[in-house]
């Protein structure tokens, strides 16, 4: 499983080896560099990462494809967003991001910042559901469901 891509070097328990051929993502701007205001990476989602349906309650979530395409799924709508695509995630709303034909080269803003850390917490991809689940609490991010199937959003309250 590979849901979650983040820099390498300064996730939480130190320095991590980053998967051949697979780039490390970078931190553009981290919570703690903009005094909590946002966060923003740099990532790069490949095809067949299984990406779980997460819902951040912190913070709003947008991406920029800057080149590829990926499709957004969330507990009630599917649709691919291409480059140049901006696509805005309200927090408390489930979804999930998985890259289509090939690599989607991905900014993804978190208004404000904090969330961020989850993913450089979680960088290299392939843990297991236990760490994945527990760091998300952390972060005050829920995962909903880990496989490819949609959440039911009736069952989610927001707030």
């Amino acid at each position: 499983m590979g849901p979650f891509h983040a820099t390498s070097g300064t996730a939480r328990g130190g320095p991590r080896t980053v998967l051949p051929g697979r780039p490390a993502p970078v931190p553009l701007a981290t919570a703690a560099t903009t005094s909590g205001s946002y966060g923003l990476l740099r990532i790069q989602l490949l095809p067949g990462d299984e990406a779980p349906y997460l819902v951040h309650h912190g913070e709003d979530r947008s991406f920029v494809v800057l080149d590829g395409r990926m499709r957004v799924d969330t507990a009630s709508r599917r649709f691919t967003a291409a480059t140049g695509d901006l696509v805005f995630v309200p927090r408390d709303r489930p979804h999930r991001c998985v890259a289509l034909d090939g690599p989607a080269d991905v900014l993804m803003l978190f208004t404000p910042g904090g969330a961020e850390g989850l993913y450089l917490a979680l960088w290299p991809p392939g843990h297991d559901a236990d760490l994945i689940v527990r760091l998300s609490a952390e972060y005050n991010v829920d995962v909903l469901a880990l496989s490819a199937e949609a959440p039911d959003e009736s069952n989610h309250h927001d707030g």
